[in-house]
């Protein structure tokens, strides 16, 4: 299996128990479709263009090592294609991309998406690259907001200082942990594990915007 990948379903295998909260029947998408998200996400990765694939044709096709963790890697992969079901879920990876990406709908119509970005591992250049190409990408979803392009940074910082152990404090509101920006109906939050894991899920869908009250939302791979 690729070793990005791997690690990927491996890190997310760890992150918690299964829980029963799926994408709903909700009938609403992101106005940008899978391959104008997939154009921007790609930028700065020409040289090698990342892979998307579903993830049921990763599983199909890189099937794991006979080893306890890889096990555990393949029945969470597969629990969850059942809990996100009649949806598909959509894997982009690649050696030049500064971040996993993982996104959730029919085709070419998507709801919901996620970014996990490993900053503990990134280099000065793949940082800035990985902040370039999220600034593009969110002033595109958030395109009557005038700050969603300073977004990604910003709020990725006050995530990691709102963080309980960080912020060595209890938070006014729990959900707090998430920092939240919606206009015309897209929902953006950022979170994360200060100084490893910076995330930010998109969704168009009330169900799958992470809150407190649902659980760890490192449980899941979107929504």
């Amino acid at each position: 299996m690729c070793r990005v990948f791997f690690s990927f379903l491996l890190f997310l295998s760890v992150a918690g128990m299964h829980s029963a909260k799926a994408a709903g029947t909700e009938d609403t998408w992101l106005f940008l479709k899978r391959s104008e998200l997939v154009h921007i996400l790609s930028q700065g990765s020409e040289s090698t263009p990342p892979t998307v694939r579903t993830l049921k044709e990763l599983l199909d096709s890189h099937r794991p090592a006979d080893t306890p963790a890889a096990e555990r890697a393949e029945s969470k992969a597969l629990a969850e294609m059942e809990r996100m079901a009649p949806d598909s879920i959509w894997v982009m990876h690649g050696s030049e991309l500064p971040f996993w990406v993982t996104m959730a709908g029919d085709d070419e119509r998507i709801h919901s998406l996620r970014i996990l970005m490993p900053v503990v591992k990134h280099s000065e250049e793949e940082s800035r690259r990985a902040f370039e190409t999220l600034s593009a990408l969110f002033a595109a979803l958030h395109p009557g907001s005038p700050d969603a392009a300073n977004w990604p940074e910003e709020s990725f910082r006050t995530a990691w200082e709102n963080y309980p152990l960080w912020y060595k404090n209890l938070l006014p509101d729990p959900d707090d942990v998430f920092v939240r920006l919606t206009t015309d109906g897209v929902t953006s939050s950022t979170f994360g594990v200060p100084p490893n894991i910076v995330v930010y899920d998109i969704t168009v869908r009330e169900i799958c915007i992470p809150m407190t009250a649902s659980g760890n939302p490192f449980e899941h791979y979107v929504c």
